[in-house]
């Protein structure tokens, strides 16, 4: 059963205190990682000091279990380190593709708002020419209009009927 506070939560061991949070994390990755190299060197251990029990020490098994553990834990090391290395490249070609439709999506808009900004600083362009001309002549045609014989011509663009 728990231990309660005063504020009636439940109080941690001081182990798993310690363990909380990355650590616990690592912890599980690292048990995970190393169970099999431990049981493996182990089996190969006790294979070769069991026929020589007689002549048994400690510095002998540990001389069989510290190699026979590094190579299972290099051995598997290696597994775990393709296998993660195949998701990685999986994942950067899963982004790759995004960002290459995202590219696209903003070429063809980029391409059509630059497009419709031409068309449209063209069309701005082509009325204030059609503006231009029309307004001159119009003030061309009121000029000419305005000649009496006996008058001088208008200034050119000036609107102003003649009298």
């Amino acid at each position: 059963m728990p231990c309660t506070g005063s504020a009636g939560k439940s109080a941690r061991l001081p182990v798993m205190a310690a363990l909380d949070g990355g650590r616990m994390d690592t912890f599980r990755r690292l048990a995970k990682e190393f169970w099999l190299p431990f049981v493996l060197a182990g089996v190969w251990t006790v294979f070769n000091t069991l026929p020589q029990i007689d002549d048994w020490s400690f510095r002998k098994t540990l001389n069989t279990f510290a190699p026979s553990f590094f190579l299972c834990s290099w051995a598997i090391a290696q597994y775990f380190r393709v296998r993660k290395q195949a998701h990685v490249e999986q994942s950067l070609d899963s982004i790759e593709g995004r960002l290459t439709v995202v590219v696209e999506q903003i070429e063809t808009s980029t391409k059509a708002s630059t497009l419709a900004h031409i068309i449209d600083r063209l069309q701005a362009t082509d009325v204030r020419h059609a503006r231009t001309r029309i307004l001159r002549e119009t003030v061309n045609r009121t000029a000419q209009e305005c000649v009496a014989p006996g008058r001088t011509k208008v200034a050119p663009g000036r609107t102003k009927p003649c009298n």
